[in-house]
């Protein structure tokens, strides 16, 4: 956002960064950021690939049970989400999108 903003494009609030986005993506004058944004979102999916097999990898080693084996609130490691929920914690992260403000405008481009 602050490399948007020094070359003079709207970086603040949500609505400004998907006008900016549209923006980036309607202009040929702003091709490197396009190549840039596009960039971040392969990185993003690679990184949904990566927790997708992580889970499937997680239900095949350890099933339901718990992260590294501990129960909620025992062991060295206390209660918290890592080490604790296992599968069920990984789970709940593959619906999470990084960088949401670049998938977003290509609804309303």
């Amino acid at each position: 956002m602050r490399l948007l903003e020094r070359q003079g494009l709207a970086a603040g609030d949500g609505k400004d960064q998907e006008t900016t986005i549209i923006q980036i993506y309607s202009d040929p004058e702003h091709h490197e950021f396009k190549i840039l944004c596009e960039a971040m979102i392969e990185v993003g999916e690679m990184f949904s690939l990566w927790r997708e097999h992580h889970v499937r990898m997680a239900q095949r080693m350890i099933g339901e049970k718990p992260g590294i084996g501990q129960n909620p609130g025992e062991g060295v490691f206390g209660q918290g989400p890592l080490g604790t929920m296992g599968v069920e914690y990984v789970s709940q992260t593959l619906g999470k999108l990084f960088f949401p403000v670049l998938r977003d405008p290509r609804t309303w481009k």
